[in-house]
C-alpha cells in the first residue's frame, strides 16, 4: 500500500490576497470560496502540502486549520491541476484511479 505523503489542508486567511507569502508552495493550492469577515473577505483555501512541509510558513494568517492525510493531490474539475504545479509525477498515477471512480 502507498504511503500517505501529503496533509490535506483547509483554511480560511483573512488577507487582502489569498495566495502565499512564498511561491510556488510545495504543492497545490485553490481558493474554494469566501465569507464576510469581521476585517472584510475571508478566504477559504484547500491545499496539498507533502507531509513535514510547514503550512504557516506560507500562509502565517492561515486559521481554522483542520488537515487529514492523503495519498497524493486529487485533482478534480472542481481542484484541476494548477499551470505553474509540476509535482512529482506519482500523484498522476492516483489521479487517473481518482477520476475513473468518479465516472
Amino acid at each position: 500500500m502507498t504511503p500517505l505523503n501529503w496533509t490535506r489542508y483547509r483554511f480560511w486567511t483573512d488577507s487582502d490576497d489569498y495566495r502565499p507569502i512564498k511561491f510556488p508552495p510545495p504543492g497545490p493550492y485553490w481558493c474554494s470560496g469566501s465569507r464576510e469577515g469581521r476585517k472584510g473577505n475571508e478566504w477559504c483555501i484547500v491545499a496539498y502540502f507533502p507531509v513535514g512541509s510547514k503550512l504557516k510558513k506560507f500562509w502565517p494568517e492561515a486559521k481554522d486549520i483542520q488537515h487529514e492525510e492523503a495519498y497524493c493531490p486529487q485533482f478534480t474539475s472542481r481542484f484541476p491541476r494548477p499551470d505553474w504545479y509540476k509535482g512529482d509525477g506519482q500523484e498522476s498515477k492516483n489521479e487517473r484511479i481518482v477520476d475513473e471512480k468518479q465516472v
